[in-house]
């Protein structure tokens, strides 16, 4: 989300993205069509999976070739948020971001994000086997054979991740 330090009725959003991801447009945030020294935007932000809210007064550079247009967003990886008003997109070499191109994850974070996931399958699956071993005996065959599924997709689930690579 974007505010107007000067303007908090001027404010927009857009797409919810994690960590390495891209997204859509800004909406609703009006651009100054020419820009100025001292332009600013405040970037309100969560990090999933963490519900608290963050602000960051941030600096827009020069609009390339002077031309205002789609604001983009961008976390960085110190934490950094980053406002760029362009006409280009990241790929373009007249991009006026900090980083070029499309985020790339380092092989910590791919690591991270890997075993955060291969948890939670583990945890999915030894509740549904829990519930096989402490509640089945009321369920209907139909019942069960639904969860003796879901047992054999998470633990499909828990091998691909182990076998993935960052």
């Amino acid at each position: 989300m974007v505010i107007d330090p000067k303007d908090k009725k001027n404010g927009g959003g857009g797409d919810a993205l994690n960590p390495y991801s891209t997204g859509g447009t800004i909406c609703c945030y009006s651009i100054p069509a020419e820009w100025h020294p001292g332009l600013q935007v405040i970037v309100k932000y969560n990090l999933y999976p963490d519900p608290t809210w963050h602000e960051q007064l941030v600096d827009i550079p020069p609009y390339p070739e002077g031309i205002a247009d789609e604001i983009w967003l961008a976390m960085h990886e110190d934490g950094r948020a980053e406002a760029v008003v362009s006409h280009f997109d990241p790929t373009r070499p007249e991009w006026p971001g900090r980083v070029k191109g499309r985020p790339v994850q380092s092989v910590e974070y791919a690591l991270k994000v890997r075993a955060d996931r291969l948890n939670t399958q583990k945890e999915i699956l030894a509740k549904l086997e829990k519930g096989l071993a402490t509640e089945a005996d009321s369920w209907s065959k139909e019942e069960i054979d639904r969860l003796k599924t879901a047992i054999a997709d998470t633990k499909e689930r828990i091998r691909l991740l182990q076998e993935q690579k960052p």
